[in-house]
């Protein structure tokens, strides 16, 4: 069985998420393995999705200081949220009850898939078939 087949056989027989894949016909198994309901967190978040999630009035209120450090962490490209000097900064710029702040802590979540998380991509009923041994 190649190394996909293989991926997406272990998911349907360890089934991890408790999709309960077994009784499944293989296009509603493939329809569960890409449903995007899967909570995981995120290691490192995009620099831009940082700045799409900062309000610019509570930017706009930071002292020149604070601008120059949340500058720097855009800048980095990527910036893991979970990191304690992130952390502390981003506690230190973004008050408690802040919008900007709250977004930050949304943003350490992804919705995903189990097909995702598995790295074999968008799956078929047709690799589901292949994965079970029928086709």
């Amino acid at each position: 069985m190649a190394g996909r087949a293989q991926t997406i056989r272990v998911e349907l027989d360890t089934d991890p998420a408790t999709k309960n894949y077994t009784p499944m016909s293989n296009s509603d198994a493939s329809a569960a393995m890409n449903a995007r309901d899967q909570i995981v967190d995120r290691d490192l978040i995009p620099g831009w999705a940082v700045l799409e999630a900062t309000v610019p009035a509570e930017w706009s209120a930071l002292s020149a200081g604070e601008k120059v450090r949340y500058e720097l962490l855009i800048a980095t490209g990527e910036i893991k949220l979970s990191g304690a000097n992130t952390r502390a900064w981003i506690v230190t710029m973004f008050g408690v009850g802040t919008q900007t702040r709250a977004n930050f802590v949304a943003l350490q979540d992804e919705t995903t898939s189990r097909s995702e998380i598995i790295g074999v991509g968008k799956t078929t009923g047709t690799d589901i078939a292949e994965a079970r041994g029928l086709v």
